[in-house]
């Protein structure tokens, strides 16, 4: 029997990741900037999706999109309308990241599988679908952990003059920071979330001073009190990552998850991978 190819997308609120899976092997890969629903128009979404229709060089069976912020009916809809229209003649699939990062990380065992990026969200999963979904709020209601959550933290800190004074010198040095233009890029300028990330690096790149490490730390505690914590599930069950903070972090969240009494289990940098596996 012919082997059939699948296009398969891994969108966060920065970053997407594009690729043609076949027999559960990942065969080619690209990488645009991501597609959050709620903030990019109707032709930007369309104008990113077609870069990478142009590019395919072998027809598609089927497309399967997970995306940030394709959790409730509208944007999701929205998303299938809009991709439909760069592919128009294949089944086309739009599901939430976190049942994404599910799949990719767990199969079709019993988990918890958590997203640290830009965003973050976990869930309960089993058999390849969501038992409980407890996060993804975005930045303003949630989003503990994340590097959003992060940056907002260090640059409230910044604006508050509370940051010892070596990283605030550090952190003028290498942003070129001030007032105004932060208070631009935060409530004026679109993607917040995504400039407040930015900051992430910096955190990380700090992380053996006291002021950052406990910064960075009280926001791994938070995203487990306000998510994993409240799934109804024993201790045991393994909590598996993704996501860029995730991955440079990890030391840091494995530590936090076993002082709260948790068993931090994969960590993986890409979940497409683990899509084209799950989409055998």
């Amino acid at each position: 029997m012919t082997a059939r190819t699948f296009l398969i997308a891994d969108s966060g609120g920065t970053k997407a990741a594009w690729a043609l899976a076949r027999d559960g092997q990942v065969i080619w890969q690209r990488r645009t900037p991501g597609l959050p629903p709620s903030f990019l128009t109707d032709a930007e979404i369309i104008g990113l999706a077609k870069s990478i229709a142009d590019q395919l060089d072998c027809p598609i069976e089927g497309v399967y999109f997970y995306g940030t912020g394709c959790r409730e009916s509208h944007p999701s809809a929205r998303m299938k309308k809009l991709l439909q229209y760069v592919f128009p003649k294949v089944p086309l699939e739009v599901e939430t990241d976190i049942l994404g990062a599910a799949r990719a990380l767990c199969g079709y065992e019993e988990g918890i599988a958590c997203i640290l990026g830009t965003g973050s969200n976990a869930c309960h999963c089993a058999a390849g679908q969501i038992v409980q979904n407890i996060g993804g709020l975005g930045f303003i209601l949630g989003d503990e952990g994340s590097g959003a959550a992060l940056g907002k933290t260090l640059i409230a800190a910044y604006l508050n003059n509370e940051l010892p004074e070596n990283l605030h010198q550090a952190l003028e040095k290498d942003y070129a920071l001030n007032r105004d233009g932060i208070i631009e890029a935060v409530y004026r300028k679109p993607g917040p979330n995504r400039y407040l990330a930015a900051f992430a690096p910096f955190v990380r790149q700090w992380l053996e001073h006291p002021y950052l490490a406990a910064l960075a730390e009280q926001q791994f505690q938070a995203f487990f009190e306000k998510s994993v914590l409240k799934f109804s599930v024993d201790k045991s069950i393994p909590v598996h990552f993704t996501g860029s903070v995730a991955t440079h972090f990890e030391a840091l969240i494995r530590k936090t998850a076993q002082e709260m009494g948790l068993q931090a289990g994969t960590f993986l940098t890409d979940p497409i991978e683990g899509l084209a596996a799950f989409h055998r």
